[in-house]
């Protein structure tokens, strides 16, 4: 079972953007409501600070920092990411990649049963100055 989704989150604060776009859903789990794209999304939105703050962070080190930095995540059936790669970057900033992949493994999804198997989502984040 494949799924898609827009789900989009635009934050603003003082002098930049961060919008984030759900992607592709893919495995036999997807078919469960906690795996569904918005079932993810309101993961992700949860989080939203987080990546956020792997931005602002290095921000502070480059004003300029802009660029979008796309994502596909493995989660479990206990609800564990068990793995992140960074599919494409125009960010071109290590520390914020690391700092991303570090907070989504850190993310925690509700449960599904086990015969499910793990599923993939994708998501991009924008970011701008």
């Amino acid at each position: 079972s494949v799924g898609t989704g827009s789900g989009v989150n635009i934050k603003r604060d003082a002098g930049f953007a961060i919008k984030g776009v759900g992607g592709r859903v893919s495995g036999k789990g997807s078919k469960s409501s906690n795996r569904s794209q918005d079932a993810i999304g309101q993961v992700v939105a949860r989080h939203t600070s987080g990546i956020e703050n792997c931005y602002k962070r290095e921000t502070k080190l480059n004003p300029n920092l802009k660029g979008s930095v796309s994502v596909r995540f493995t989660i479990a059936p206990n609800g564990r990411v068990t793995r992140v790669r960074i599919v494409k970057s125009t960010l071109k900033n290590r520390n914020v990649e690391n700092c991303i992949t570090k907070r989504i493994k850190s993310w925690r999804f509700n449960a599904i049963d086990k015969k499910d198997g793990d599923v993939t989502a994708g998501y991009k984040w924008i970011f701008s100055s």
